[in-house]
């Protein structure tokens, strides 16, 4: 009978404790010890250098393979919990202290890839006599994780205590006795183990058809109009083939990837300016023309021209080359230099006479924009508040006559009260004036205010 009181208070104790044995435990055997420090990832190997060769009839030999990764560092083991010489008795449920777990071990590096091989020739036979190890390092292993530290245990796994009341002869006196469960420490959990780093990659191949140094591309250019017009210029783009196979054109057993890069063609295309104008090249030489190169489906160059030029221009293609036709050009600044001469006549008479100070009006179209306004004031020596509009809108062509670089814009014919345009009155006019050539536009504003007196 006491043999199954004493199971039934081990269950008991066992369930109350549980996985959670230490919060209930009224006392701690020792103390716990420390967990373990993990390891330092390995480093990375590094990347070997590519090379260039140009190809002979001798044997090439070429060893580019990886830096192998650094293995990863062994984490610390977890230290034993510290316990005590003596278990001391003691009216309390008791729990060793545990051990401190193992720390994990590091990460193995990756591996460096191996070196790109650039290679020179026209005869694809001598590719043969070519034995290329370019394969990627290996990764580095990982470390070992530490191994876990041990906790107290227990000499026994009960303590019993005996308690007395009165005293041994007395009637009352009587004796019982307890126990109380003592539960060893649990060791510290192992550290895991390292990932291995991962392989390097094998080196690219580059094949080129040709026994001189490649050239770059050069498909966008900023080139000036003295450039173009006195010896062109020539834009260029590597063409490029992407094969498979690349071990198969190698000495047996060579290792790169299989993909290979290899130099078909080199796609050139010219551009040159022909001036067929009679304007003066000099005041356009230093402006620059942007060219790109475009190959898709065909080669061809497209071309922008600066902002501040106007071009009346064709292009024309012929093989790999395009001659840009200029028939006429003119700067932006050109267009808007008109100025206001002076105002003659009065009332139907109104003349306002504008002339072109750079002479340019036989390349441009001209369309012209008025509004008129009249005050009782003098708008000569105050700003003046009272002006009455006239006339708004459009001056049409057979108002203008044009002489040259000398326009005369019969105001007083407009449809507005001539009477109004006399003298004495304060006359203001606006001109908006847009010169266009092709597909260019300018517009340029002019103003003219005084008082109408004797025709002036």
């Amino acid at each position: 009978m006491k043999k199954l009181q004493i199971l039934c208070i081990s269950a008991l104790l066992l369930l109350a404790f549980g996985d959670n044995y230490r919060v209930k435990a009224d006392q701690i055997l020792g103390s716990d010890g420390k967990n373990g420090v993990n390891g330092k990832d390995g480093k990375n190997g590094e990347n070997r250098d590519g090379i260039t060769i140009f190809l002979s009839n001798d044997p090439v030999n070429l060893d580019l393979t990886g830096q192998k990764g650094y293995p990863g560092e062994d984490g610390t083991i977890g230290e034993s919990a510290v316990c005590p010489a003596k278990l001391s008795s003691s009216q309390e449920n008791m729990q060793g202290a545990n051990g401190g777990s193992g720390g994990n071990g590091g990460n193995g590096g990756n591996g460096g890839n191996g070196g790109a091989v650039t290679l020179y020739t026209t005869n694809p036979a001598l590719l043969k006599r070519v034995f290329i190890n370019s394969a990627g390092g290996v990764g580095g292993n990982g470390g070992n994780g530490g191994s876990g530290g041990s906790g107290c245990n227990c000499p026994e796994p009960f303590v019993s205590l005996q308690s007395c009341q009165g005293s041994p002869g007395d009637s009352g006196y009587s004796c019982s006795t307890k126990q109380y469960r003592c539960i060893s420490g649990r060791s510290g959990v192992n550290g895991s183990k390292g990932v291995s780093g991962s392989s390097g990659l094998p080196g690219t191949l580059t094949v080129i058809n040709s026994n001189q140094p490649l050239v770059e591309d050069q498909t966008n250019a900023s080139v000036t109009f003295k450039q173009l017009k006195e010896n062109g210029y020539t834009l260029s783009k590597n063409v490029w083939e992407i094969k498979n196979g690349a071990r198969s054109i190698l000495a047996p057993n060579s290792t790169v990837q299989d993909q290979y890069r290899y130099l078909t063609s080199r796609s050139e295309y010219s551009f040159l300016m022909v001036w067929n104008t009679t304007r003066p090249f000099e005041r356009f030489a230093d402006q620059v023309v942007t060219l790109k190169l475009k190959d898709n489906p065909n080669p061809t160059i497209d071309y922008k021209i600066p902002d501040g030029v106007w071009i009346d221009a064709k292009a024309q293609k012929q093989n790999k080359r395009t001659d840009l036709i200029v028939y006429n050009a003119l700067l932006k600044e050109e267009a808007i230099q008109l100025e206001i001469v002076k105002l003659v006549g009065k009332e139907a008479n109104l003349q306002l006479v504008v002339v072109d100070n750079a002479n340019v009006s036989d390349l441009v179209n001209t369309q012209w924009e008025a509004i008129i306004k009249t005050s009782r004031s003098d708008p000569r020596f105050r700003a003046t508040e009272d002006y009455i509009t006239r006339y708004q809108g459009p001056v049409p062509s057979r108002l203008i006559d044009n002489k040259g670089n000398l326009f005369t814009l019969n105001l007083g014919q407009l449809q507005l009260n001539s009477k109004e345009l006399r003298n004495g009155v304060g006359i203001l006019i606006k001109l908006k004036v847009k010169r266009s050539m092709g597909n260019y536009m300018a517009q340029q504003n002019l103003k003219y205010e005084n008082l109408l007196q004797d025709g002036r």
